[in-house]
C-alpha cells in the first residue's frame, strides 16, 4: 500500500485505477500487488516495467586439467578458546627435489631431470630478481606471484630498510585452480590432537532412566567423550555442586568407567538442582547442565 499523490506523474495514480481510493482520513492510497483487494489494472497503452533479473554470480573456471588423486587426510583439534573445532592436514612424507625431478622428467622424458629442475627454478629466480616490484598474475595459468609490503611506523619517512617494509614475495595457486582442485579431492579424518577435553553429553538417572535427573543413593550415568579417569586419584573424578553456586565436592563411589561413560553414586543429603564436573586423566575438565531430583 502506498500513499497516493495525484500529481506524481505516475500513470497508475489516477481516478480510473480501481486500486486508488481515499482512506478514512481522506488520504489517497493505492493498493499494490500483494495487498488485499488489489486488481491488476493498467491504463491503455501502458507497458509495465520489467524488473531486471539479478545477474548470477559466476566463477572463473580453471583452464588446467587437474588429474588429482589426492586423499586429503586431516586431524581435528580444539580452537584456542576451547569452544569449537578446527583442522590441520595430516601430512604425508615431504617431497624431495630428486623425487619431483623424477616425476617431471617422467612427463618430459626427452628433457633430463637436472634440466627440468633448472628451468623451473629459473622462472622463480627471474621473478625474484626483477628490477622493480612486478606481479605475475597468471603464471602457467596456475600460480600468482606478487611482491607485498606492510610494516607500521609513526612517520612517513620511518621506513628505513626492507625489514621495516616487511618486504616479501607471495606465491600461491589461483583461486579457480583451488576451486577446481577441491571438487576433485577426497577427504578422510585420521584422528584428533591436543587436549582431550571431557564432554558430558547426557546425565541419566539409572533408577528410572530419566535424563538430567538423579535419585539420592542411586547411580547416575554420565555419557560423553574423553571421560576416562582414575578413581583412585584424588585430583580426578566426578565432582558435584549446587547449580546456584557452592563448593565442589568429589563423589567417591563409582561403577564402571570408560572413555564414553561413568557410573557414579549420588550421596545422601544431596537435594535440589545440581551440576557435575568431570576431571579426566589428562587433568582437563568438563561440565554438565543442571540435574535435579524434582
Amino acid at each position: 500500500m502506498k500513499t497516493l499523490y495525484w500529481d506524481s506523474g505516475d500513470p497508475l495514480d489516477c481516478f480510473d485505477n480501481p486500486n486508488c481510493f481515499f482512506d478514512g482520513e481522506g488520504i489517497g492510497r493505492r493498493r499494490e500487488p500483494g495487498d488485499p483487494g488489489y486488481v491488476e489494472w493498467y491504463p491503455p497503452g501502458y507497458v509495465p516495467p520489467i524488473s531486471p533479473k539479478p545477474k548470477l554470480r559466476t566463477h572463473h573456471r580453471s583452464t588446467m586439467d587437474i588429474p588429482t588423486q589426492m586423499e586429503f587426510t586431516f586431524i581435528t583439534k580444539l580452537t584456542s578458546d576451547g569452544e569449537k573445532f578446527t583442522t590441520r592436514p595430516a601430512f604425508g612424507p615431504n617431497w624431495s627435489h630428486d623425487e619431483l625431478d623424477g616425476v617431471v622428467h617422467g612427463k618430459f622424458p626427452d628433457v633430463p631431470a637436472a634440466t627440468c629442475r633448472a628451468i623451473g627454478k629459473q622462472y622463480f629466480m627471474e621473478l625474484l630478481c626483477a628490477g622493480s616490484p612486478r606481479r605475475c598474475l597468471r603464471l602457467f595459468d596456475l600460480l600468482y606471484v606478487r611482491p607485498t609490503s606492510g610494516g607500521t611506523k609513526g612517520t612517513r619517512d620511518g621506513f628505513a630498510n626492507p625489514e621495516d617494509l616487511k618486504a616479501d614475495m607471495v606465491v600461491g595457486y589461483l583461486a579457480e585452480v583451488i576451486r577446481d582442485w577441491r571438487e576433485k579431492i577426497t577427504m578422510r579424518n585420521t584422528g584428533s590432537e591436543g587436549a582431550a577435553i571431557p564432554v558430558i553429553e547426557a546425565v541419566l538417572d539409572e533408577s528410572n532412566g530419566e535424563p538430567n535427573h538423579y535419585t539420592v543413593m542411586q547411580n547416575v550415568r554420565l555419557v560423553g567423550v574423553n571421560l576416562d579417569l582414575d578413581k583412585a586419584q584424588a585430583d580426578q573424578g566426578v565432582f558435584i555442586a549446587p547449580a546456584a553456586g557452592g563448593p565442589w565436592v568429589r563423589l567417591t563411589t563409582y561403577g564402571p568407567i570408560t572413555q564414553g561413560q561413568i557410573y557414579v553414586l549420588i550421596p545422601t543429603g544431596t537435594t535440589g538442582a545440581q551440576k557435575l564436573r568431570v576431571i579426566n586423566e589428562g587433568g582437563h575438565e568438563g561440565f554438565s547442565g543442571e540435574i535435579t531430583d524434582a
